[in-house]
């Protein structure tokens, strides 16, 4: 399993979506584990996203997750840490 990518959108409704990008490169089926934190200045986490889903063989899929947030709170966040675990299906 690869990650190909991440993504912050902040939508008008206050929600800070989180999309992730994997692409399946065995050959079968796997579900995918995920953790998305972000982190202030002092390196102290504010928001934390987690999930999980499957993925078909060979494929790729965009997870989307989010959350309501404080746009404020937005301004403090200076990095993130992507976290993942793969299990076949």
């Amino acid at each position: 399993m690869t990650l190909r990518g991440v993504r912050f959108n902040l939508t008008k409704e206050s929600d800070l979506e989180v999309l992730l990008d994997f692409q399946c490169a065995k050959s079968h089926d796997q579900i995918v584990t995920f953790e998305v934190v972000l982190f202030d200045g002092a390196g102290q986490p504010v928001l934390t996203f987690r999930g999980r889903k499957g993925v078909e063989e060979k494929d790729k899929a965009t997870f989307k997750v989010k959350q309501k947030v404080a746009p404020s709170l937005l301004d403090g966040v200076k990095a993130f840490r992507v976290t993942f675990t793969t299990v076949d299906d």
